[in-house]
């Protein structure tokens, strides 16, 4: 039952109660009718015993007729001490003598409406019995007896009178016994839910997630367990989110704070040179391009550092139409310039159809996809190497596709290439001044706008990064 529903649960325990007290009643009221037929006219007398006398009485008294009003001697020898009491008056109702005390008749016309008559007094009953000499009423003499069971002996009416006490009473002690029994049935059945949400909230409170309600149930407590426990789960991802977030933003300072560490203590070291080399000019000029590469990468590591927090804000994309041959052949000339300096050409093939395609994108956000990709070719390609950058049209999506000559991903690499602060190579990483944001920011990019973005290697062994995303073509007329 304790898996039913609360409504239920309590009908039942309701129509419990009443059926086991009702059964138990009807049984104790069996067994003390049985009781009280076995020690019927031995211990005890049934309630109609003396008014059974009544008659016998009666008669023996109109027998000896007007003699009883003048001798009272003759009625307590008539009479039976237990069980009834009498009271004798004359024609006018005035009390003559008697053991009953009490006022049952008051005059001449009380007696003569109330004789050979039984009326009630008190809770108690009262015949009474005319006197007559010859036709003329002398007097009365009142009979007074109950109608209760009757114990003769003290001593059994110190266990039969308790007794008889309790079966009256066994309806309600049936009822709060039952009551009492079934509420504690009840109470158990919905207080191990309740401990275990109980429990379940000191838990949380201790941030102690790592736990689960088993408690299976079709009921409202059952529901209210499994609310708790997917609220549990709920809260454990967001919680181990804001952990997690909290953990790489630690682990962004402290990989940013070691990358800015390197180019800027280089910086200061040459600038100190430089300060003694003044006078000597070859030399100045190889120690200010020092300052200046390791000032540019200290820069772009706080670029990326802050580009990568624009990102958390999921900022909206503003898409706009553009050619984008156009575009890819401005980027070209860039990252022809960028490569001069470690002899790394750059190619462009473009596999579009004679019409170029009409992009719809936010063209600031894609040059940003190409600079990360790109600037990460040229920090892994060697010198006299090739990065080539390929944009075909397939079906109803442009692909790009960024490819050098470089050593290629590891398959470790390209489990992990895309996730936030990951560096495969550490040593190429650090002088790079590579912080682990820029593929990160790329797939952050490239989903945003609709997109997918996957990483491989080249038949050649090199390291490709490819993207791609839906286009529209312009409409002929």
């Amino acid at each position: 039952m304790a898996r039913k529903s609360l409504k239920t649960q309590f009908i039942v325990t309701f129509v419990l109660i009443l059926t086991l007290s009702l059964a138990a009643t009807a049984i104790t009221y069996l067994g003390a009718f049985r009781v009280f037929s076995l020690l019927q006219y031995k211990r005890i007398y049934p309630a109609n015993h003396f008014e059974r006398q009544v008659p016998q009485l009666e008669e023996a008294i109109r027998q000896l007729g007007a003699a009883v009003l003048a001798d009272d001697a003759i009625l307590a020898q008539l009479i039976p001490k237990e069980g009834f009491t009498y009271q004798v008056v004359d024609s006018y109702g005035r009390f003559l003598y008697g053991t009953e005390k009490d006022d049952i008749i008051g005059s001449s016309e009380e007696l003569y409406t109330r004789i050979n008559t039984t009326i009630s007094h008190e809770g108690r009953f009262v015949r009474v019995i005319s006197i007559f000499s010859g036709r003329s009423l002398q007097g009365a003499v009142a009979l007074v007896y109950q109608l209760t069971p009757y114990i003769p002996r003290a001593q059994d009416r110190l266990w039969l009178i308790p007794l008889g006490s309790l079966v009256i009473l066994s309806p309600f002690i049936f009822i709060i016994l039952f009551t009492y029994i079934l509420a504690r049935r009840f109470a158990k059945s919905i207080g191990e839910p309740v401990d275990m949400l109980i429990e379940a909230s000191h838990k949380v409170q201790a941030q102690d997630l790592d736990f689960a309600i088993e408690y299976q149930a079709d009921n409202e407590l059952g529901r209210l367990c499994r609310a708790f426990d997917e609220m549990k789960e709920t809260l454990k991802e967001s919680l181990l989110a804001q952990w997690q977030a909290q953990q790489q933003h630690r682990e962004m300072v402290a990989a940013l704070a070691h990358d800015l560490k390197t180019p800027f203590t280089i910086i200061q070291g040459y600038a100190q040179a430089l300060l003694g080399a003044i006078d000597h000019r070859p030399k100045a000029e190889k120690y200010l391009q020092v300052i200046t590469d390791n000032a540019r990468r200290g820069g772009q590591l706080v670029q990326e550092m802050l580009y990568a927090a624009e990102l958390e804000d999921t900022q909206p994309s503003i898409p706009t139409e553009f050619d984008l041959t156009a575009f890819l052949k401005d980027k070209l000339d860039v990252y022809r310039g960028m490569g001069e300096g470690k002899n790394i050409s750059v190619e462009l093939e473009l596999a579009l159809s004679e019409e170029p395609p009409l992009v719809r994108l936010d063209q600031g956000k894609l040059g940003r996809i190409l600079d990360n990709i790109v600037m990460n070719s040229l920090y892994y390609t060697p010198a006299g190497g090739t990065i080539a950058i390929s944009a075909r049209a397939k079906g109803q999506a442009l692909h790009i596709a960024v490819c050098d000559t470089g050593p290629g991903f590891t398959p470790q690499d390209l489990r992990h290439l895309f996730e936030k602060f990951y560096r495969g190579d550490q040593s190429r990483t650090i002088e790079g001044g590579q912080s682990g944001l820029g593929l990160y920011i790329v797939k952050q990019l490239v989903e945003a706008q609709g997109g997918t973005v996957r990483a491989y290697n080249s038949s050649t062994g090199g390291a490709c990064v490819e993207f791609s995303f839906p286009i529209t073509k312009r409409n002929t007329y």
